[in-house]
């Protein structure tokens, strides 16, 4: 397995790490109270992350399940950068969830690895100022 290919599998395990993140018992009640569409779609939404993360047709099946929502957070952010993140996170799941064989889906994401890393770390935030406003 060369290095690109574990940094591959490594950006789809964040991802599945990221969705499998658990949302404080309540949440679901607190949301009709939130006061943000985007944490109130961002906090209602329950992804099931690939079983294994290695499955790159599994990841495939999990990012174009996930598109639609995270379509609809990138018109509801509520900033200019999240806006930005969630935009950048739409395209590379287009992607990901159209590429036709793992050596494109290797590439493009080495090529992108720390834009999409940021992407992400940004995702996170917004997840977790969400969760905080449950407080």
């Amino acid at each position: 397995m060369g290095w690109s290919h574990v940094k591959a599998v490594a950006a789809a395990g964040v991802v599945a790490v990221l969705f499998s993140t658990a949302v404080p018992v309540g949440a679901s009640q607190v949301i009709l109270a939130s006061s943000s569409p985007f944490c109130t779609t961002l906090l209602s939404f329950h992804p099931h992350a690939p079983q294994n993360t290695r499955d790159w047709k599994a990841y495939r099946v999990f990012a174009k399940s996930v598109l639609p929502m995270f379509e609809k957070l990138a018109t509801e952010a509520p900033n200019k950068g999240t806006k930005e993140a969630m935009t950048e996170l739409v395209a590379q799941l287009k992607f990901d969830s159209s590429s036709g064989n793992f050596s494109a889906f290797k590439a493009y994401s080495t090529t992108h690895l720390r834009h999409w890393e940021y992407d992400w770390q940004q995702f996170a935030s917004s997840v977790l100022a969400c969760v905080e406003k449950l407080s």
